[in-house]
């Protein structure tokens, strides 16, 4: 008998040759899944945009920016006042009858008032006043005296000008927007997370078919050479190595099932799966995308995708906006050096009636009025060292500056992760090519290595060798196209195209993950 190292007998050639044509060559199939929701990548999306609490999280952000503007707005409200008071006062006089000897005093006071402060710094004040007196000691019957006025309150230097009065409401509307589009940049980062874990999970799936396959070609070969090995054919050496390549690959196999199992786990948490939902992950069904040739990534692409991201960027358009909104603050706070110079004018009139009946104060606006009352203030406050102004201006300065700085910077990590995806995805395509070349390459080494061992030119341990380096090949292939979709994706988040915002809401639409975001800019 010949050495197994070197040759079988035509019987084993023909068996092991079946075994190996039978397994390998064909396509791999999945293994069977405990029950659970299948779904598509649309899906997995809508599914993360309904459901995925980081999205809710986001968005009440957004409700909380528009409960600051406001806030900011509601200094420029009309502010309607009243205010009513009485007040009875006892006085004995010491003397007795037929003198007076007790003094009563009533007075009753009525006042309403409306103003408010534009976003000019002024601001206006119109309010009228009625007190109404009476006693038992005066010549004079009751009496109500009445006062109509007008203010308008000028600031000459501190507080002038919509650049300080209305700073907080220009800053606050800033930041809105900016929380707006932070948001959606927010939103379409768990689109992309989402995308990349349904990538990866299908990676898995073909991954355990793969292995699954691989497994149960080991396993006949085990067979076939453990049979011949009883029989006094072959060694127990080779029948060792039979034996350890299907523990290996029923390692392999438990491996991949575990990655599997997990992806399925960070797909369902992408997803916004509950815990209970959670104990039957979601399974993938789809496909990859289509591959594009290395060829297609032009430099011209380069350019123009660095342009486009910088125009659609929802969070370098944020970072923007911050900085636009503490330069507003800044104006504000280096208004604030100066001397606070007001200038308030007030005009009106005054009114009398002296009927006994409860009426009177309202007669008393319109009644005995004999001409208009004015007066003309200017008040002065200014600090000398003014050390709380410069403090807070210095403080602002600086936040602006950090804030102008930041969006600098966003617009160089824009452009510098458009460029990368872009490499990426390059790379990737090139990669893919690669891996579907050596799976073909490999897919007719077996059937050659096969037929060298029909005709006593092979080893077991050749066809072993070529069967590992064929189900690597498949493994690489699968990884680079999984590696390539997630590319895609990212090249969508990186040029802010991988949603749209529709009345506030992000909206999705499913050729935004399976191609590239301008295909025109691709030859």
């Amino acid at each position: 008998m010949k050495p197994a190292n070197f040759m079988f007998s035509k019987s084993i050639s023909r068996c092991v040759l079946l075994t190996v044509f039978s397994g390998l060559l064909c396509a791999p199939a999945s293994r069977a899944e405990e029950p659970a929701a299948t779904v598509s990548l649309a899906d997995a999306v809508q599914n993360t945009l309904a459901n995925q609490l980081g999205v809710q999280v986001t968005r009440s952000k957004v409700t909380q920016s528009r409960g600051t503007l406001q806030t900011a707005s509601g200094q420029f409200d009309w502010d309607l006042g009243a205010y009513w008071a009485t007040q009875v006062d006892r006085a004995p006089t010491g003397r007795s009858a037929p003198f007076l000897h007790a003094k009563t005093e009533d007075t009753t006071t009525y006042t309403i008032g409306l103003g408010r402060m534009f976003r000019s710094g002024l601001s206006v004040t119109q309010s009228v006043t009625a007190v109404d007196y009476k006693d038992n000691y005066s010549q004079y019957a009751p009496v109500s005296q009445a006062n109509v006025s007008v203010t308008l309150k000028v600031p000459l230097l501190r507080g002038f000008g919509t650049k300080h009065a209305g700073a907080t409401e220009m800053a606050a509307k800033l930041g809105l927007k900016a929380q707006e589009y932070a948001t959606q940049y927010t939103v379409e980062q768990l689109v992309y997370q989402t995308a990349a874990a349904y990538w990866n999970c299908l990676t898995a799936a073909r991954d355990v078919a793969i292995a699954d396959a691989a497994e149960k070609r080991a396993q006949e070969i085990f067979k076939v050479v453990q049979t011949f090995a009883n029989g006094g054919e072959l060694d127990h050496s080779t029948l060792d190595q039979a034996r350890a390549r299907l523990a290996v690959e029923q390692a392999s196999r438990e491996s991949a099932e575990l990655a599997y199992y997990q992806s399925r786990q960070a797909l369902g948490q992408a997803m916004g799966y509950t815990s209970r939902q959670l104990l039957s992950p979601p399974l993938p069904a789809g496909e990859f995308p289509a591959v594009l040739g290395a060829e297609s990534f032009t430099s011209a692409m380069r350019e123009k995708y660095s342009h486009e991201a910088l125009a659609r960027r929802a969070d370098y358009l944020a970072a923007g906006l911050n900085a636009d909104a503490q330069a507003a603050l800044l104006e504000q706070a280096r208004n604030n050096l100066k001397p606070k110079l007001d200038a308030s004018v007030q005009v009106g009139y005054a009114g009398m009636d002296t009927r006994s009946d409860r009426m009177r104060p309202a007669f008393a606006v319109s009644n005995n009025i004999v001409g208009a009352n004015a007066l003309t203030t200017v008040t002065l406050d200014w600090p000398m060292a003014n050390n709380a102004a410069r403090g807070s201006y210095l403080s602002q300065k600086a936040v602006a500056e950090q804030a102008r700085f930041s969006a600098a910077l966003a617009g160089t990590d824009v452009t510098a992760g458009v460029l990368n995806a872009i490499e990426l995805l390059k790379r990737t395509s090139s990669q893919y090519a690669l891996a579907t070349r050596a799976v073909e390459n490999y897919r007719r080494a077996v059937e050659q290595v096969n037929a060298n061992l029909r005709i006593g030119e092979a080893t077991l341990t050749d066809v072993i060798d070529v069967e590992d380096r064929y189900v690597s090949a498949l493994q690489l292939q699968n990884s680079t196209h999984d590696q390539y979709a997630i590319a895609l994706a990212l090249i969508r988040l990186y040029t802010g195209t991988l949603t749209s915002m529709d009345d506030h809401q992000a909206v999705f639409r499913l050729d935004s993950l399976t191609e590239l975001p301008f295909p025109t800019a691709t030859p």
